[in-house]
């Protein structure tokens, strides 16, 4: 998967040991879906559903703690998923069921730059 060998996450040791440098690929374990409410109007037009604005603001939150605050990726995810508030009709809730495949605490900028070696 995108070069990441194997299922599961890795320690950073692992990538030291094997000269790789470390990467994260991050995916739905599950089918999830976002849209809820059934057809609606919004300025004339009608619509299959509406994306409730949690959805998009958990994008923002992990931007926020990845980017802007430095967090390892496998943080900056729980912490955007636990600042949102709960979603009615929703079957599984933003944010849930990720699953980090390599460093699961991955910086930002850490690693990536070609020159960034062992």
């Amino acid at each position: 998967m995108f070069g990441i060998k194997g299922p599961g996450r890795f320690a950073l040791t692992y990538y030291h040991n094997t000269g790789i440098r470390p990467g994260a690929y991050v995916g739905y374990s599950e089918d999830v879906y976002y849209a809820i409410g059934g057809p609606q109007y919004h300025n004339g037009k009608l619509y299959d559903d509406q994306i409730p604005p949690e959805v998009p603001a958990f994008i923002t939150n992990f931007i926020f703690y990845w980017e802007l605050m430095g967090y390892p990726l496998n943080y900056a995810f729980n912490r955007a998923a636990d600042d949102l508030s709960y979603v009615p009709g929703l079957p599984t809730q933003p944010g849930q069921n990720l699953t980090i495949y390599g460093y699961d605490e991955l910086g930002v900028d850490d690693f990536n730059y070609r020159s960034s070696t062992w």
